[in-house]
C-alpha cells in the first residue's frame, strides 16, 4: 500500500472515531425549521419533539434555544456508557444564540420528557410543565441524569421513575407540585442506585417518596411545604445516607419518614416545623437496620416527637439538638430483638414529655454526655424485662418538671458521674428515680443532686452499691423503699429535710456537711 493511502486511511478512520466519541451537536430554536438537518444554529430544528424522536447516536448533543415548546420529548433513541444523548438547555445563548428558559409541556400529553426502554439520557436546563402525570417520566431505562432542570406543576409527579437499572442522578433541579409526590422512584429493587442533590422539592403531596429501590445518597436538598411528608423511604433495602439536607414545613406526617428501610446515617440535617414527627424510623424486623442519627437540628415539631425510632437495631444517636417538641425529644422503642447501642452527647430541651425515652430496649453499650433541660423527664428508661447499659454516665439533666433520670427495670449497670438540678415542681420530683427493682443491682456513684425535689435518689427493691454522691437541697437525701439492699457509703448528703429516709442509712464514711461547691461568680 502507497504511504499516502495508508496515510489517508489513518486520517479517515480518526475522523470516524472521533465522530463516534464525541458525537454530533444537533439545535432547535423556536425559530427553527423541523425540514432543516438541525446541524447549526441556522439551520436548526424547530421542535423538540423532532429531537426526541430523531435517530440520535451515543454521545450527540441537542442543543435547546430558549422559548415555549408546547409539546413532549419522547426519547427515541439511547446513548452509551461514556456517551450518554444530552438534551441541553440553552438558558444562557451560548450555543444557539437565544438566551433565557426553555420552556417544554402539554398539558394534553401525560408525560412531557419521557424516557421508556432507553439507556444513557441527560436532561440538563430544561423546564418541564403541565404534564397531566409527570414532569418526567422514567420507565425501564438506565443511567439517566438530570441536571438543572425544573418541573413545574405536573399533575401527579415532576419526576416519576420505576422499574429502571443503573443509576438516577438527580442533581441542582427545582420540582414544584405533584399530587402523590414531587419525586417517585419505585420498583427498582438492588438494579438501580439513586443520588438526589443539591435539589429544592416543594408544593406536592409528598416531596421524595422512594419504594423498593436502593439509594446513595440523598445529599443537600431543600425539600419544604409538602402536604405530608418530606422524605418518605418505604421497604428500602439499603440508604447508605440522608444528609446535610433541609427538610422543613411538610406538615401532616413527618419531615423524614423510613418505613421498612435500613439506612447507614441519617445526618447533619435541619428538620423543622411539623404537625407530626420530625424524624420517625420503623422498621418492623430485624432484617432492616438503622447506622447513625447524629448531628442533626430537630426544632419546632408541633404535634409528636423530634425524633421517633421504633422496632430497628440502630447502632447510635448522637450530637442531636432537638428543641420545642410538642411530646417525647428523642424516642427509641425496641423489644428483645432491638436495641440501640448508643444514645450520647445530645442536646434536648423544651419540651411537653421527656427529653430522651427508651421503652423496651434489650439493652445498650452507653447513654453518656447528654444535656436536657426544660421537658418533663430528662431521661426515662422504661423496660418489660432487666436489661443493662454498660456505661451511663456523665449527663447534665436540669430544670426538668418530675426528674432527672428514672429507671423501670434495669440491672448490672452503674449511673455514674451525672449532674441533677434544679428541677421546676420541688415538692413531687426527683434526681433519680428507681421503681420496683425487683431486687436486682443497680450502681449509684459519683453523682450530683441539686434541689431535685422531693428525692434526690429514690430506690425500691433493689441492691447494688450508691457512693461517693452529693446529694443537696431537697426534701428527702436518700430514699430507700421495699426490700432495700443497698450498700451506701461515703456520700455527702446535707440540708435536705431527711438526709436518709425509709430503709436508707448513712453507711461507711457519709458525713453531712456543706460541700462547699466553687460560685463561678464570686472569689471562692
Amino acid at each position: 500500500m502507497a504511504p499516502k493511502y495508508k496515510i489517508l486511511v489513518i486520517i479517515i478512520a480518526v475522523l470516524f472515531l472521533a465522530a463516534n466519541l464525541f458525537g454530533t451537536n444537533y439545535f432547535v430554536r423556536t425559530g427553527g425549521n423541523d425540514g432543516n438537518d438541525g446541524l447549526s444554529p441556522s439551520t436548526a430544528w424547530k421542535t423538540v419533539t423532532k429531537a426526541a424522536q430523531y435517530a440520535l447516536s451515543p454521545g450527540d448533543t441537542v442543543f435547546i434555544g430558549a422559548g415555549d415548546y408546547w409539546e413532549q420529548m419522547k426519547v427515541a433513541s439511547s446513548g452509551s456508557a461514556g456517551s450518554p444523548i444530552v438534551f441541553y438547555g440553552d438558558k444562557t445563548g451560548e450555543y444557539t444564540g437565544d438566551a433565557g428558559d426553555i420552556n417544554v409541556g402539554d398539558g394534553n400529553k401525560n408525560n412531557i420528557f419521557h424516557i421508556e426502554n432507553k439507556s444513557c439520557i441527560v436532561g440538563q436546563g430544561i423546564v418541564f410543565r403541565y404534564g397531566r402525570y409527570s414532569g418526567v417520566y422514567i420507565k425501564n431505562s438506565a443511567n439517566i441524569v438530570l441536571k438543572n432542570c425544573e418541573m413545574y406543576w405536573n399533575t401527579k409527579y415532576g419526576i416519576y421513575c420505576k422499574q429502571s437499572q443503573g443509576e438516577l442522578t438527580i442533581n441542582s433541579n427545582i420540582v414544584k407540585g405533584g399530587s402523590v409526590a414531587g419525586i417517585g422512584v419505585y420498583e427498582s429493587y438492588d438494579d438501580m442506585n439513586i443520588v438526589l442533590k443539591n435539589s429544592t422539592i416543594s408544593d406536592a403531596s409528598t416531596g421524595v417518596y422512594v419504594y423498593k429501590t436502593e439509594i446513595d445518597s440523598i445529599w443537600n436538598n431543600d425539600i419544604k411545604g409538602n402536604n405530608n411528608l418530606g422524605i418518605y423511604l418505604h421497604t428500602v433495602d439499603r440508604c447508605d445516607i440522608i444528609a446535610h439536607n433541609r427538610v422543613h414545613e411538610n406538615w401532616n406526617k413527618a419531615n423524614i419518614y423510613l418505613y421498612k428501610s435500613s439506612c447507614g446515617n441519617i445526618s447533619y440535617n435541619t428538620v423543622f416545623k411539623t404537625n407530626y414527627y420530625g424524624i420517625y424510623v420503623y422498621g418492623s424486623t430485624a432484617s432492616y437496620s438503622l447506622g447513625a442519627v447524629e448531628y442533626n437540628e430537630v426544632y419546632e415539631i408541633w404535634g409528636k416527637y423530634g425524633i421517633f425510632i421504633k422496632y430497628i437495631n440502630t447502632d447510635k444517636i448522637s450530637n442531636n439538638l432537638v428543641y420545642n417538641f410538642a411530646e417525647k425529644g428523642i424516642y427509641f422503642s425496641g423489644s428483645s430483638q432491638y436495641t440501640v447501642n448508643h444514645i450520647d452527647n445530645n442536646t434536648v430541651h423544651d419540651g411537653w414529655q421527656d427529653g430522651i425515652y427508651i421503652l423496651n430496649c434489650s439493652g445498650m453499650e452507653s447513654i453518656t454526655g447528654n444535656i436536657v433541660y426544660n421537658t418533663d423527664i430528662g431521661i426515662n428508661w422504661n423496660a418489660s424485662q432487666y436489661n443493662t447499659i454498660a456505661d451511663f454516665s456523665a449527663n447534665i439533666l436540669h430544670r426538668n418538671i418530675t426528674g432527672g433520670i428514672k429507671i423501670n427495670k434495669m440491672k448490672n449497670s452503674t449511673i455514674r458521674n451525672n449532674l441533677i438540678y434544679g428541677n421546676q415542681y420541688y415538692w413531687s420530683s426527683w434526681g433519680v428515680y428507681i421503681n420496683d427493682n425487683g431486687g436486682n443491682a443497680l450502681n449509684v456513684i459519683n453523682n450530683t443532686f441539686y434541689n431535685t425535689g422531693n428525692y434526690g435518689i429514690y430506690g425500691k427493691n433493689i441492691a447494688g452499691v450508691w457512693k461517693n454522691n452529693i446529694v443537696m437541697g431537697n426534701i428527702n437525701g436518700i430514699y430507700g423503699d421495699g426490700n432495700f439492699y443497698v450498700v451506701s457509703s461515703y456520700n455527702c448528703v446535707y440540708g435536705n429535710t431527711n438526709n436518709w429516709y425509709g430503709a436508707a442509712s448513712q453507711g461507711i464514711g457519709s458525713f453531712s456537711e456543706d460541700p462547699l461547691f466553687v460560685d463561678p461568680a464570686g472569689v471562692d
